[in-house]
């Protein structure tokens, strides 16, 4: 875990959310309860020497929990973007997600949240300005949030 928490955590060190997760997640990945440090060190290259043996759809699942995690920042730092790349790089797969978490961290949300304006979406669907589209979720977490109401298949809400 500590392989994927450095690749997430960039120079700020990790969130909050992101340490939770990513210990939530150790059982289920391990079988063993972790404690990460605010700001891990495991390098790309010792990632890989550590899960050589293990499948490429095992390191391919690793890549994907590191985007995972570092979704939860907003917007995605680009030393936390290039860092996923290194990883996956390093652990010779390829996840498409890693293009998108780049894409993220260059500002494609603001651009998402305009096209959804621009297409009437938030007109349409009364989603209020673009301002509020994208926002900061509260205690600093990060978290992306993006306002939009369910609509069910029967109607209504």
């Amino acid at each position: 875990m500590a392989g994927i928490a450095t690749a997430v955590a960039g120079t700020e060190g990790l969130l909050p959310m992101q340490r939770a997760l990513l210990e939530a997640l150790a059982p289920a990945l391990t079988g063993y309860r972790v404690q990460l440090d605010a700001t891990p060190t495991m390098t790309a290259a010792d990632l890989a020497k550590a899960l050589e043996r293990r499948s490429p759809e095992f390191r391919t699942r690793i890549v994907q929990i590191m985007v995972l995690a570092a979704l939860l920042r907003h917007p995605i730092p680009d030393d936390v973007a290039s860092g996923l790349a290194a990883y996956e790089q390093a652990l010779g797969v390829e996840e498409g997600m890693i293009d998108v978490a780049r894409d993220l961290a260059a500002g494609s949300a603001d651009l998402a949240a305009r096209d959804f304006e621009r297409n009437g979406y938030v007109e349409r669907e009364g989603l209020g300005r673009r301002d509020t589209l994208v926002q900061r979720a509260p205690s600093g977490l990060g978290v992306l949030r993006v306002g939009c109401r369910a609509r069910s298949p029967l109607g209504g809400a």
